[in-house]
């Protein structure tokens, strides 16, 4: 039969067709959101398919495999007519034919071990700085399909310098390619898509978000060094630094004391067996319950915070311990963290006021933090000043080295960022909309939150007395 040949056009910009001509083995398309990576990295693949060999897609989950990477490949492979939809199997996992007879296999690494198996010719990871740097060593000893050196790549935003992409990717490693491009440098979106991000974003957060920038610190989020510094007076009164000498003091019957709280859930209870009971005990996350002042100018001062393992019947407990010390007006927690049972244990003492609950609508745990973390860019959180000996408080230096390495991804003690982030929350809560409150009712003698205008109402033709009105009702309050 005659083969036939038809051309198509696919639409790349500059560094999409840098990535794409790369002859490098392992290859890294980093960028901003919506610069295109799920469909780079689906075209590339397509591309350089060859008949009958075995190729394989990767994403973190099989939710965002089905959200992002599947969807890219199938409208990619349809776009180039390069598939036949008879032979596409959205069952799970996922598989396709491409009318060259290459297959491609569709995973997620949320289990690295269970990607170990079929021999390779080429592998491409959609948001690689989502997925453990495992799935990439197993994978790459996968790639020796047809006795060829396969290749594997990468699309992803990043993750700080700290990463493992930003190592096996930005470090010139031998026969490994990076491009880097900004969402800006798509012309295939919105014109106004990155401005109108750029502000919702911290510019630390922008700069890895739009611009695609490695950025030095581990965390990328929070720089607890640079945060300024307040003097306490007796738990009664705290101090801030104006400069030129002077100091604002804040009274603590001014400011309003927020309790935030992560609990650590586990089923340690619900085991008979004393040693699993011990064994998950030792093994169970951390809990962090914190206190901070928010002041009549917006100003956070972290009072206090533990962070610590606590059985299931110890938190409510330690909670209003942690109460009775600072008297906090409002206690929230994340509404998933806090099941019927531990609320009710919590209203057995009347040290915790009823406790807030804080929707948090499927977010990641970066989008929860970003009240907390745009506070810290504006130098409007405070930590407690060092001692008179140059030392720290107890709890400081523990609770910086934890949210100055925070991620959002696998991060091993995230407990102090979640803590932070809903006494974030709430203080933006309770900044208002920039309305003037109103005045509030005062109630004069024969009135009542029932009627509290009776005396200007026009009772004309009510009853069978003409203008009398009607008997005063029965009024609660006693009045």
């Amino acid at each position: 039969m005659e083969q036939q040949t038809i051309q198509k056009t696919f639409r790349l910009y500059p560094q999409q067709r840098e990535f794409v001509h790369s002859p490098a083995l392992i290859r890294g398309f980093c960028a901003g959101i919506g610069a295109g990576k799920s469909k780079i990295g689906a075209y590339d693949l397509i591309v350089k398919s060859k008949p009958g060999r075995l190729y394989m897609v990767v994403a973190p989950t099989y939710d965002l495999m089905a959200a992002a990477s599947f969807r890219s490949m199938v409208d990619v492979a349809r776009e180039l007519d390069l598939v036949d939809p008879a032979r596409i199997n959205r069952g799970k996992p996922p598989s396709m034919f491409l009318r060259n007879g290459a297959e491609v296999l569709f995973r997620s690494a949320d289990d690295p071990e269970h990607l170990r198996g079929p021999n390779l010719t080429g592998v491409w990871l959609d948001e690689a700085s989502l997925i453990p740097r495992t799935a990439f060593d197993v994978l790459y000893g996968r790639l020796r399909d047809g006795m060829e050196l396969g290749w594997i790549t990468a699309t992803f935003t990043p993750k700080g310098k700290a990463h493992w992409t930003y190592q096996q990717f930005a470090t010139e490693k031998e026969d490994t390619f990076l491009v880097r491009a900004r969402t800006d440098d798509n012309p295939f979106i919105n014109a106004n898509f990155a401005s109108t991000r750029a502000k919702q974003y911290t510019k630390r957060l922008a700069d890895q978000e739009l611009a695609g920038e490695f950025l030095d610190d581990a965390g990328n989020h929070f720089m607890p060094g640079l945060w300024p510094r307040y003097w306490s007076h007796a738990q009664n009164a705290w101090s801030i630094d104006l400069g030129a000498g002077q100091r604002l003091t804040y009274l603590k019957s001014e400011c309003t004391i927020i309790c935030g709280f992560d609990w650590a859930l586990n089923k340690v209870n619900r085991s008979k067996n004393k040693r699993l009971k011990e064994s998950l005990e030792e093994n169970t996350d951390f809990c962090s319950i914190g206190a901070a002042a928010l002041t009549r100018d917006g100003n956070l001062l972290i009072l206090d915070r533990i962070c610590e393992r606590i059985r299931m019947e110890g938190k409510a407990p330690a909670l209003a311990a942690f109460c009775r010390r600072w008297r906090p007006h409002i206690v929230a927690g994340d509404e998933d963290m806090i099941a019927e049972g531990m609320l009710l244990d919590c209203r057995r003492y009347r040290d915790i006021p009823e406790i807030r609950l804080l929707p948090f609508h499927g977010q990641n745990k970066v989008s929860r933090a970003i009240p907390a973390i745009i506070r810290g860019e504006n130098g409007l959180i405070y930590l407690p000043e060092k001692r008179a000996d140059g030392r720290e408080e107890e709890w400081v230096e523990g609770f910086c080295d934890n949210i100055s390495t925070f991620t959002g991804i696998d991060d091993e003690h995230d407990d102090d960022v979640d803590m932070l982030g809903i006494i974030g929350r709430v203080a933006d809560d309770m900044k208002g909309d920039g309305r003037p409150e109103p005045e509030p009712l005062v109630y004069g003698a024969g009135q009542n939150v029932y009627a509290p205008y009776r005396e200007e109402q026009d009772w004309s033709g009510v009853g069978s007395v003409g203008d009398e009105p009607p008997p005063t009702m029965f009024n609660p309050f006693g009045r």
